[in-house]
């Protein structure tokens, strides 16, 4: 928003088909569908973005694009003491989660990344703010701890917000049972769609190019329903 807000959209239109009053959108790429939905506007049960967001993740051919991976500015799940506030990250989250969620768990999104706050963040298959499916540390054949996600039911989140400005200190601790992971380090996010079944996350310094964190979802099939339990009531 603002005059950083009009430096953006000229330069960097965003995806069709997002205009500057209604920015929300989603494309293709090989294995992966990506859609993206404006945080700054409305997005309550029946409003327009929300009808939009559904129509479109509903039209996902699974067959084609096994992978779907959503995105917002400010995030669903957030580590974060700030609250209170209408635009709070607490009081964001909250107000994602109960009209926004669902859609995600229906039509099955297997990862969701936002920014907003300058960290890193890697939560747990969650829903509802119950943890579905924790990752399992395993390490690979070159001795890299990978955070192992087996067919979760349920979204994985991510905040990767880490760009380059000062970094939001605001994470508690303890963590929420579903974050598994914060820290404060420059960098980005890199994704690998190995093939229909495996989907690999790392997260990748600036300076150095060195991986810090690795993450593996698998999935046996995007077009069938998930049946989520939460980690607690699973035998």
């Amino acid at each position: 928003g603002g005059e950083c807000g009009v430096l953006t959209t000229t330069l960097l239109p965003m995806p069709a088909p997002a205009t500057t009053n209604k920015p929300w959108w989603s494309y293709e790429v090989g294995m992966f569908h990506f859609v993206g939905m404006s945080t700054e506007h409305e997005y309550a049960i029946g409003s327009e973005q929300y009808r939009w967001l559904e129509n479109d993740l509903k039209n996902v051919d699974r067959t084609v694009t096994p992978w779907v991976i959503f995105g917002g500015h400010r995030a669903m799940y957030i580590n974060s003491d700030y609250g209170g506030t209408e635009t709070s990250d607490i009081t964001v989250m909250d107000k994602m989660i109960l009209n926004i969620e669902p859609l995600l768990y229906k039509y099955r999104v297997n990862l969701g990344f936002y920014g907003h706050n300058h960290v890193v963040q890697r939560h747990s298959a969650v829903l509802r703010k119950e943890v579905i499916q924790a990752s399992k540390e395993v390490v690979d054949a070159n001795g890299n701890i990978v955070h192992w996600h087996e067919d979760p039911q349920a979204t994985v989140h991510m905040v990767v917000g880490t760009g380059g400005a000062t970094f939001t200190k605001n994470a508690l601790e303890p963590p929420p049972v579903w974050n598994e992971m914060y820290m404060y380090e420059y960098g980005y996010a890199r994704m690998t769609a190995v093939n229909a079944s495996y989907l690999e996350w790392e997260w990748v310094e600036n300076a150095t190019g060195d991986v810090h964190d690795r993450m593996v979802i698998t999935q046996t099939d995007p077009t069938q329903p998930w049946d989520a339990v939460p980690a607690s009531q699973q035998q």
